[in-house]
């Protein structure tokens, strides 16, 4: 894409973060060492982020600005930023190079902002503008060594309940005073059992997409398979994915999830990793023995579990190395042999969202996988924008093209979205603009609403005595 793009604007939620004396750590450091040990901790952050589904939108020598909620969009980013800022502080009281603990500083706001993906050839670049970027930086300047500071606009739409102590001071940017929080606990993970939280209205429409997909849910007995959801930015790929995963969780079936990512893509076997790292408990801040007795306790060939180690402990820190095919494929079958060993021991769902931004190594992980055979019936849903459609084909076995909603379901779902005092002309005019696509009318809503509210908030301190 270039840089001529029309940024997006959406409500998302930034998180700030820097690390605190990183100067005093590395003072006596040779430049090689200095490196590594910031890229250690760089690592650290950039796990803690995408494993919660943000992205590393800007890193600034020690430090770095993160995004949740876009492009992929979450309803509960708020409280994934949060969880999100509270791994990064979690590092079982580490010290640097001479003996210091090492802490961050870390700041969370909640706005509009626009964004846009920018970049030359296969080198991507967000691009981030507006005040709410600001006001997490300076939030995360005001807070304390191992403190995350939170602004009332991020706690306000946290859907868990978050454990806050208020400052007595409030952040003063420009002529607006931001009103902020102490995060005192970690909030309650993303629960993919509670995944249909993630949308507070049903469905519309999408019955024949919906019924077609429940005829390939795993259940005992039934056959293996992989179908690709392809459709437009907003169109309803991740809500409808939603629908089929809250029908499968209320059966004993496992669900995985894995939520594609522009940076991600750049290291191999990123998506393979993670999904298999999550369930070995191994992430960039386990200890090597600790990932070691995990490996141990896999059912697979030492073989596969040679390359396991190499993948986990020797590469956990590094991105993509120059593979042979052979080599690639060898890593990929651990990977798959590893995956079943740990989740088919009953039916499984896996759902990989925005297969655009998946690694190469990864999607050919997803080739194998779909076509092994399981002890247990799997489903692999992915979701992915047209221009996925080559790749889709190289793992699904079908593809469900999403088409805008007619007009008639737009004003359904406008009228579940808007509030009954909605003035006609304006709403006919949302649906127009929104041109058949959920999520802009989502967000059309969303703006209009919290105008009315900021509104109501001066009419009330008017009046105040």
């Amino acid at each position: 894409m270039g840089g001529a793009n029309i940024a997006d604007r959406n409500i998302i939620t930034v998180l700030a973060v820097d690390m605190v004396g990183s100067t005093r750590h590395i003072a006596a450091c040779d430049p090689d060492e200095a490196q590594a040990f910031l890229d250690q901790w760089l690592d650290h952050i950039r796990s803690s982020v995408e494993r919660l589904g943000g992205q590393i939108v800007h890193y600034a020598g020690d430090g770095g600005i993160a995004i949740f909620g876009w492009p992929t969009a979450y309803e509960d980013h708020a409280d994934r930023a949060c969880i999100a800022a509270w791994d990064i502080q979690s590092h079982s009281q580490s010290t640097g190079p001479r003996g210091d603990p090492v802490n961050f500083r870390v700041g969370l706001h909640s706005g509009l902002v626009g964004l846009r993906i920018g970049g030359k050839n296969a080198i991507a670049r967000f691009d981030v503008a507006g005040a709410t970027v600001h006001v997490a930086a300076k939030l995360q300047q005001e807070a304390a060594a191992g403190e995350i500071r939170v602004s009332a606009e991020t706690a306000k739409l946290c859907r868990s309940p978050l454990e806050l102590a208020a400052h007595k001071t409030t952040s003063g940017i420009a002529d607006r005073v931001i009103e902020a929080y102490t995060l005192n606990a970690r909030p309650d993970d993303v629960d993919h059992n509670e995944i249909a939280s993630r949308y507070q209205n049903p469905i519309v429409n999408r019955v024949d997409e919906l019924a077609a997909l429940r005829e390939l849910l795993p259940r005992p007995g039934a056959k293996s398979c992989s179908v690709t959801l392809l459709g437009e930015p907003g169109i309803g790929k991740s809500r409808l994915a939603t629908a089929v995963m809250t029908e499968a969780l209320t059966s004993d079936v496992r669900c995985c999830v894995f939520y594609g990512g522009v940076q991600k893509r750049a290291t191999a076997f990123a998506a393979a990793r993670t999904l298999v790292g999550d369930m070995l408990a191994a992430n960039s801040s386990s200890s090597d023995e600790h990932i070691r007795e995990a490996l141990a306790e896999l059912h697979v060939e030492a073989g596969d579990r040679r390359k396991l180690e190499a993948l986990f402990i020797a590469g956990k820190a590094s991105s993509r190395q120059r593979l042979t095919d052979n080599t690639q494929t060898q890593i990929a079958r651990a990977l798959v042999n590893a995956f079943l060993a740990l989740a088919l021991d009953r039916p499984t769902l896996l759902l990989i969202e925005d297969l655009q931004w998946i690694d190469p190594e990864s999607r050919h992980f997803l080739k194998l996988l779909a076509r092994a055979s399981t002890p247990q019936p799997l489903c692999i849903l992915l979701t992915g924008r047209p221009e996925s459609s080559d790749q889709s084909m190289e793992i699904a076995d079908s593809l469900i093209h999403l088409q805008p909603l007619s007009r008639a379901c737009m004003e359904a779902l406008g009228r579940q979205l808007w509030p009954k005092t909605r003035s006609p002309t304006v709403f006919a005019r949302a649906i127009d603009r929104a041109d058949g696509v959920p999520f802009v009318l989502k967000s059309s809503c969303a703006r209009r609403t919290r105008r009315t509210q900021r509104a109501n908030i001066r009419c009330l301190r008017a009046s105040s005595p």
